[in-house]
């Protein structure tokens, strides 16, 4: 799952197994971005936050700044 949106509804779902989010999507998304970094963790999932300065970050930050691994398929309400 990538982007805000899709992202949030995967772990509404308890579907996230690792969350990645992008520094930059941290710093600007503040309130929201640490709400689902807290529900994942609370879920026994894993967050990792990426620098721009590294390949993994600059991927995450072309995908809209935040990405899931799903414990399972998930499909996202359209």
């Amino acid at each position: 799952a990538y982007g805000l949106k899709e992202v949030e509804e995967a772990v509404q779902a308890g579907a996230v197994e690792t969350l990645l989010v992008h520094e930059k999507t941290l710093l600007e998304n503040r309130q929201k971005t640490e709400q689902l970094m807290d529900s994942v963790e609370k879920m026994q999932g894993r967050v990792h936050i990426l620098s721009a300065e590294n390949e993994p970050g600059k991927k995450i930050d072309s995908v809209g700044g935040i990405a899931a691994i799903l414990r399972y398929a998930f499909a996202p309400v359209q």
